[in-house]
């Protein structure tokens, strides 16, 4: 009897889990930032070679719509209902690019 209720318990559990949006919000963010990512290391690899001049400006254009592209699918792939915007947890990610940027570049991201 003991053993039946632990398994109900373990499977209402269960079930409540994908039902709660907290829940579904967490396992989708977790997936898009593992696609992010990916695409991370995209853009890395694309900026060296901008940044070296190893591309003109029109294969620079295709590729930067190509990484637009794939954010947006990765982003209503795994968050159809997009996450809220915090301003300074925003400002703080702008902050962190542009210091980013003027260290490893010796430019800042907006010269």
């Amino acid at each position: 009897m003991l053993w039946g209720g632990i398994i109900v318990a373990a499977q209402v559990t269960d079930a409540c889990q994908t039902a709660i949006p907290l829940s579904a919000r967490h396992r989708g963010a977790s997936a898009l930032v593992i696609t992010w990512e990916a695409l991370l290391i995209d853009s890395q690899m694309e900026w060296e070679d901008i940044y070296s001049a190893r591309i003109d400006e029109d294969t620079v254009v295709k590729r930067r719509h190509k990484l637009m592209k794939l954010r947006l699918e990765a982003d209503t792939q795994w968050i159809q209902n997009g996450l809220p915007f915090r301003k300074n947890l925003f400002a703080l990610a702008e902050s962190d690019a542009t210091a980013y940027f003027r260290n490893t570049y010796k430019m800042g991201m907006f010269e």
